[in-house]
């Protein structure tokens, strides 16, 4: 599903976006910060000075709105890969993941890319590698070195 934001309601908080966004590979996603926080993915809005950061379409929560204090950098070539990459996952029992944006592990010979939290946004399971797209996509996930298959039920991208 292609993530569009809400337009943007009331004054943002200053900040700036200096990059690409690692989360998102998308032409229209920063690395911004305010203050002392990084947000990543911020996604352009209606407003040219005004970008909304890491939004949570599944809550309809529109994450932290920030008023841009400089212009957005020109757009970094995104990469050409072919592996499906989303900036949140919802997995089939309600577990929302979205993707390392640091250091990355690795869990029986793989990498981990996302992070969950359960429904009760407590921590949960780990996704490895890419997701596996197809008519029902899929993740292969570890959950305290135990690696199994599951669906995927929603992907944002």
């Amino acid at each position: 599903m292609h993530y569009v934001p809400e337009p943007p309601q009331g004054e943002g908080r200053p900040g700036s976006c200096w990059t690409s966004s690692i989360a998102a590979a998308r032409p229209d996603a920063w690395r911004c910060s305010a203050e002392n926080a990084i947000f990543d993915p911020c996604f352009t809005t209606s407003d040219p000075q005004l970008v909304s950061c890491e939004p949570d379409p599944v809550h309809q929560d529109p994450g932290v709105l920030l008023t841009l204090t400089e212009p957005l950098p020109t757009p970094e070539t995104t990469s050409t890969s072919t592996s499906p990459w989303a900036w949140m996952v919802e997995l089939a029992d309600g577990s929302i993941c979205t993707p390392f944006t640091g250091t990355r592990g690795m869990v029986a010979g793989k990498m981990t890319t996302y992070g969950c939290q359960d429904a009760n946004q407590q921590p949960g399971v780990t996704i490895l590698d890419d997701l596996i797209p197809g008519t029902v996509w899929q993740a292969e996930i570890a959950d305290h070195e135990q690696v199994r298959t599951v669906t995927v039920k929603t992907v944002w991208q």
